[in-house]
């Protein structure tokens, strides 16, 4: 199950700032994991450094990254484990292929604006 832990404001809120408004609950999250140990459980909002991919994973929850990704990925690389030794360009180079290939399949046209 992937659990984002901002409540959206459907009313008066724009998609931004409904992004920065509502706080993040991050800790209702970790108690969904801790109380139902049997559902794998994945943490979603505001995360945005390694500090905070290590203090999820502490909880036992897996993580999902959106806006930091797109940011830093060289970051993400080196927190996620997946390339932890390779320069910058490697990642940006190997970011940049998965990107063309995510655009090309048609369902992430909102990133092109």
């Amino acid at each position: 199950f992937v659990v984002h832990a901002r409540s959206g404001i459907l009313t008066g809120l724009d998609p931004r700032a409904n992004r920065r408004v509502p706080p993040l609950h991050h800790e209702f999250v970790h108690r969904l994991a801790s109380d139902r140990p049997h559902l794998q459980v994945t943490v979603n909002g505001g995360i945005g450094n390694c500090a905070e991919v290590a203090a999820h994973r502490s909880h036992g929850v897996d993580i999902m990254i959106g806006r930091w990704a797109l940011k830093a990925p060289w970051d993400v690389a080196i927190a996620t484990g997946v390339a932890p030794h390779d320069s910058r360009g490697i990642i940006l180079n190997a970011y940049q292929q998965y990107c063309e290939h995510e655009l090309s399949s048609g369902r992430e046209r909102n990133l092109l604006r």
